[in-house]
């Protein structure tokens, strides 16, 4: 039997990336590709030679640690960096302006790459208002969290206070407890209290002692009977 021929199975998932990205892609031609690529090394360019400036004039500040930057240092490269990107901003902003113009109005006068502009320019302005509202609920989002994380401070606060006032309250409680027992005249109350107790036990232990021998010995079928069974078996467990 012969082996199966080797067949050729189209990636479909890398043809399908590489057909989004082209189509992606601003249609270009040859000659405006190569001005926006010697635009890319012209930036690049500049950058590198800032650098080698900033490096040219640069003096370093002694300091008795070697690995900490000075604030005067800090200052310039920020400085630097901002002026950078400024020039950088403005420079695009007037070569993207003119092109913009035209394909938003359609100029008569306008080339096919800047009418191609305006699917763009939408895709770009949807974006962009769909971050604005985004950023506008995140900053909604936001103040409600912090009026909760307010009140939430806010009520742990009160819960400290009231915490605070109810041991306070019990040691009061326990105070007034402990005066009320070291009184006299309440050991002597509580003393004929355990006394009249006693007593009242002494006599119902007899009378129920009556009252289960009566029944005991009147030849009544007690056994039978629960409240009778109850009152000869039941005994008393206090002391």
């Amino acid at each position: 039997m012969d082996p199966p021929e080797d067949v050729d199975v189209p990636m479909v998932d890398d043809d399908d990336g590489d057909r989004a990205e082209i189509e992606s892609r601003l249609p270009l031609s040859e000659d405006e590709q190569r001005v926006l690529d010697l635009y890319g090394q012209l930036q690049q360019l500049r950058l590198e030679i800032a650098i080698m400036k900033a490096h040219a004039v640069y003096r370093p500040v002694p300091s008795t640690d070697p690995n900490k930057v000075s604030e005067q240092t800090q200052r310039d490269v920020l400085d630097a960096r901002a002026n950078f990107r400024l020039r950088n901003d403005v420079v695009e902003s007037v070569m993207t302006a003119n092109p913009i113009l035209k394909a938003v109005h359609n100029g008569t006068n306008a080339l096919p790459a800047e009418r191609d502009l305006l699917l763009y320019i939408e895709q770009r302005d949807r974006s962009a208002t769909a971050v604005a509202k985004h950023a506008t609920d995140i900053g909604f989002i936001r103040n409600d969290l912090t009026e909760v994380q307010s009140d939430t401070a806010r009520v742990v606060r009160k819960n400290v206070v009231l915490t605070s006032t109810l041991f306070e309250l019990a040691e009061e409680v326990k105070k007034k407890q402990a005066t009320r027992l070291d009184d006299e005249e309440t050991q002597s109350e509580m003393a004929k209290l355990e006394t009249a107790m006693k007593a009242s036990r002494q006599r119902w232990r007899v009378m129920k002692g009556l009252a289960s021998g009566i029944v005991a010995g009147s030849g009544v079928d007690w056994a039978r009977d629960g409240k009778l069974r109850e009152v000869v078996l039941d005994m008393d467990g206090d002391e």
